[in-house]
């Protein structure tokens, strides 16, 4: 009797870490955009290869460490979002122009940073917070 109780909590605290699907959502339209590259014939370019080698970099530190893979993944769309580098063949910017310097925002990078921020709120926060007010230890 004692032994099914045990096995119950065990059960359950192992479900309340799981990580969903939904958490992976970003990562997996980024690889999505790169097919397309692929299907376009882009896997050439220099910007789209950065990319896949940041994307390679964030799914494996995310399939290790999610915590850290979350916000690596974030600074990868980062990246794509000021046109560092390419993941979808076709981009929509916005851009500023302030003393002859052009500043652009990819659109659709904007919107999965969002969708990636939503999804992994907890560990972004988190990270922004120790970021934000870093604890002195001595």
């Amino acid at each position: 009797m004692n032994n099914e109780i045990l096995d119950d909590g065990f059960e359950n605290g192992d479900k309340r870490n799981r990580v969903k699907i939904v958490n992976w959502i970003s990562i997996i339209i980024l690889w999505v955009g790169i097919g397309y590259c692929g299907i376009d014939g882009l896997l050439g370019e220099i910007k789209v290869i950065i990319a896949i080698v940041l994307l390679i970099i964030s799914t494996g530190i995310m399939c290790f460490n999610y915590e850290l893979g979350i916000v690596i993944t974030m600074g990868t769309i980062l990246i794509g979002i000021i046109n560092l580098v390419d993941f979808f063949p076709i981009t929509y910017y916005v851009f500023f122009e302030i003393n002859a310097i052009e500043i652009e925002f990819e659109f659709i990078l904007f919107g999965i940073g969002i969708i990636h921020y939503l999804t992994n709120k907890k560990e972004l926060s988190k990270f922004l917070k120790n970021l934000l007010n870093p604890e002195i230890t001595g």
